[in-house]
């Protein structure tokens, strides 16, 4: 049964990796007459995949390879660093996304998803942030997750990860979708968050360890923070925001959408007049989401109780710093304050200054690396390492193979369990070949 399991997760792995996140091409597999999972797939002559998506297409010529090494490198990757692996038609694979009409194949999680029927509100909004938005952000996250809610959220610098913190700030419970591998903290600066959302919820990805993301990522991501929602409440954002994406996608899934009315003068309420304009609900309080959503639910009590003890602006602040989320975002510099008005004209002259733009020079270094496109020096690896990653890969002849036990001799520092990690680690990224009998070349 073990050994059942095991191969029906690397075969999740192969199909996943065949059918792209975002596409339909899983779904339409699942329309097919003979599919049972994806053993029917992976034996599936050329001819059945072609007639079913097309002759030559890419999707039907991905299938067609049935080469399962990197899946397997992948797997042997979760299984040393315990992340799990949720399948579709799994206990744990959240049924929401089996009604969506492109459902992930998979799911790679760090931490626990909710195991009981609970609310869940996802909270999102622009990363160039204002002081108004990041207060209600907080605000509203912290009481609705007092009161038992779920926050759900993409990390994203600015709202996301501000609704994410307040979440926590609550003692509460929050789960964040990724645009990149499940290994891959993007922004960096949000590692201490990432890392405390693990303990108090999820952190989730459906696309594979090794895979750093690029901007067409995070559009596809936001179909699942709001299929994962109970609604989807917009803090701010202006007229071109990621945000309006997310709220489309729940529009269609028939998802309710709230949103936080600001100055009609502001641009980064653009996005929520733009929803509000549409019948979006208002939302200025958590008691407006719950009322909204449930007359009767039993944690409004708890709510009331805690607009007693709403957080002070340094207190927002001062947990902002634990998590290392900037507390002035990239819209806002020195010269604005709480009450100024973002105008268009302000916001075009300082929406993305040059040390805040999306590709910065730090965040488009790691993108090069996480790419491989660096040249490698003699005897050094083509992307920085992290110990004992690095150690192990310099101790590596080139162009021979080794042993597990004789790596173990070369690196007498390194543990057993280390050395299995960090050549999992190697293999995914790609460095490092894995080869029968316990053996490894370095590429």
């Amino acid at each position: 049964m073990f050994f059942k399991k095991k191969r029906e997760t690397l075969l999740y792995i192969w199909l996943s990796l065949a059918c792209k996140p975002g596409t339909t091409t899983f779904a339409r597999l699942l329309k097919w007459k003979d599919y049972r999972g994806p053993e029917s797939v992976y034996e599936a002559s050329d001819e059945e995949l072609d007639r079913l998506l097309g002759k030559s297409s890419s999707a039907s010529e991905a299938l067609k390879n049935k080469e399962l090494g990197q899946a397997e490198r992948i797997l042997n990757y979760c299984e040393a660093m315990n992340i799990k692996i949720i399948a579709y038609g799994q206990k744990d694979y959240p049924s929401s996304f089996a009604a969506i009409r492109r459902p992930p194949v998979l799911l790679y999680c760090k931490g626990e998803l909710p195991c009981t029927p609970c609310m869940k509100v996802g909270v999102i909004g622009a990363r160039a942030m204002t002081a108004y938005g990041k207060k209600h952000a907080f605000t509203i996250a912290s009481a609705l997750a007092s009161a038992g809610v779920w926050i759900v959220s993409g990390m994203a610098r600015g709202i996301d990860a501000v609704a994410s913190a307040g979440a926590l700030y609550a003692k509460g419970n929050t789960v964040v979708f990724l645009g990149c591998g499940i290994d891959h903290v993007y922004p960096p600066e949000h590692r201490l968050l990432s890392q405390a959302i693990e303990h108090a919820g999820a952190v989730v990805s459906e696309y594979p360890p090794g895979h750093a993301g690029d901007k067409y990522c995070f559009p596809v991501r936001n179909r699942l923070i709001s299929a994962f929602s109970d609604c989807v409440f917009v803090v701010e954002g202006d007229s071109s925001s990621g945000s309006l994406i997310t709220a489309d996608a729940a529009v269609t899934q028939g998802k309710p959408i709230f949103a936080l009315p600001g100055s009609v003068d502001s641009v980064t309420s653009e996005a929520p007049r733009i929803l509000l304009k549409r019948g979006a609900h208002v939302a200025d309080c958590a008691d407006d989401i719950l009322s909204a959503l449930s007359e009767e639910y039993p944690a409004e009590l708890m709510v009331k109780v805690l607009e007693h003890k709403e957080p002070s602006v340094s207190m927002i602040d001062s947990v902002l710093d634990a998590y290392g989320i900037m507390k002035e975002p990239p819209l806002l510099h020195r010269d604005f304050d709480e009450t100024t008005t973002i105008t268009r004209a302000s916001y075009k002259t300082r929406k993305r200054p040059q040390e805040w733009r999306t590709e910065s020079k730090e965040s488009k270094e790691s993108k090069e690396s996480d790419s491989f496109k660096s040249e490698s020096t003699e005897g050094e690896p083509p992307i920085k390492l992290a110990e004992p990653m690095h150690s192990v890969y310099l101790s590596m002849p080139k162009d021979k193979e080794v042993g597990f036990d004789t790596l173990c001799e070369l690196l007498p520092s390194v543990d057993g369990k280390s050395l299995t990690t960090a050549l999992s680690r190697l293999c995914v990224l790609g460095l490092v070949d894995s080869l029968s009998g316990e053996r490894y070349k370095k590429k």
